[in-house]
């Protein structure tokens, strides 16, 4: 028996992930992607925007993937992608999965929506990969649920849509901020463990590397990125500055 979209987005914000994870989101998924909801497509937005500012976790979390649906079923809202671009940057908790809330998984949720909307033309490609590098370089911490898959795919929707000096131009904050680590490292040389962040920026790259060096792909079609071999150079020169003991860094 189908449930009323006032219960069920209800239950996207329940605590209870049996709830949330177990019916909530599948459901009104599948009732979105089905046009179910046609005629409550703003309704729906607006709800998912606003919990992006809600002091709950999972309420916060589950957002993004309903907005996702909704650019899948060809909503092409703005508003909502700058509303999730702010929470994205702004998300402090970015634990993966909780024994009590079950999964959580910001990292990946954020990434999904601003891939979709890479992918929808709501966004450009450039401005989708400056997003998700400013989430690689903040602060928390290490990612563990293959979020640096779900950002990778992100950021490979994104190249798609960049011409041949976009594909690396996204890079330069990330030379920024590896000098920065490496002044501050010389400056005081008995802190030498990696910050979080420089493990997932590592694994992200590392992914989106080995993706661009074979097949990546966009659900089940293949997806090709224009300027995939200029990028990975570019990307070689970073992985190479992160662990020179493993990488030979080349030119870009």
């Amino acid at each position: 028996m189908s449930n009323r979209l006032d219960v069920l987005l209800a239950g996207l914000a329940s605590e209870d992930p049996s709830v949330r994870d177990g019916w909530a989101y599948e459901e009104l998924a599948a009732g979105i992607d089905q046009g179910r909801f046609a005629g409550d497509i703003d309704l729906i937005r607006a709800t998912a925007v606003t919990r992006l500012l809600s002091d709950q976790v999972q309420v916060r979390t589950f957002a993004p993937l309903i907005l996702t649906w909704l650019v899948h079923s060809g909503d092409r809202d703005r508003d909502a992608f700058d509303a999730v671009a702010s929470w994205y940057l702004s998300e402090t908790d970015t634990r993966g999965y909780d024994v009590h809330l079950g999964w959580l998984h910001a990292v990946a949720h954020g990434a999904d929506y601003l891939g979709a909307c890479a992918a929808a033309g709501i966004a450009r490609g450039p401005e989708v990969l400056e997003i998700l590098v400013r989430r690689m370089l903040a602060g928390g911490a290490v990612w563990q649920d293959m979020e640096n898959a779900r950002v990778a795919a992100a950021a490979a929707l994104a190249l798609a849509r960049c011409d041949r000096e976009e594909s690396t131009a996204w890079l330069a904050p990330i030379d920024d901020a590896l000098r920065t680590l490496e002044e501050a490292a010389s400056a005081n040389p008995e802190s030498d463990r990696p910050p979080a962040w420089l493990h997932n920026l590592f694994a992200a790259c590392c992914t989106l590397y080995v993706a661009l060096a074979e097949q990546p792909r966009d659900g089940e079609t293949a997806l090709e990125v224009p300027h995939a071999d200029h990028a990975r150079a570019g990307m070689a020169q970073v992985l190479g500055d992160m662990a020179p003991w493993l990488l030979a860094a080349r030119d870009a």
